[in-house]
C-alpha cells in the first residue's frame, strides 16, 4: 500500500507541475478568465514541483 500511495503522490506532483507550466503559456485574457495576473502566473510557474 505504501508504494501505491507514493505513486499517487508523485502523479499529483507531476500534474500540479504541468498545470503550473501551462499558466506560463496562457494569454492575459485567459489568465484574467481564471482570476490571475501575468505576475501571479509567473510566480506560480517558477515554483519547483515540490513547492506548494
Amino acid at each position: 500500500m505504501k508504494l501505491f500511495e507514493g505513486l499517487k503522490r508523485l502523479l499529483k506532483l507531476y500534474r500540479q507541475n504541468q498545470s503550473r507550466k501551462e499558466l506560463l503559456t496562457m494569454s492575459r485574457e485567459q489568465l484574467k478568465d481564471i482570476g490571475l495576473t501575468r505576475c501571479e502566473a509567473q510566480q506560480e510557474g517558477a515554483k519547483w514541483f515540490w513547492q506548494k
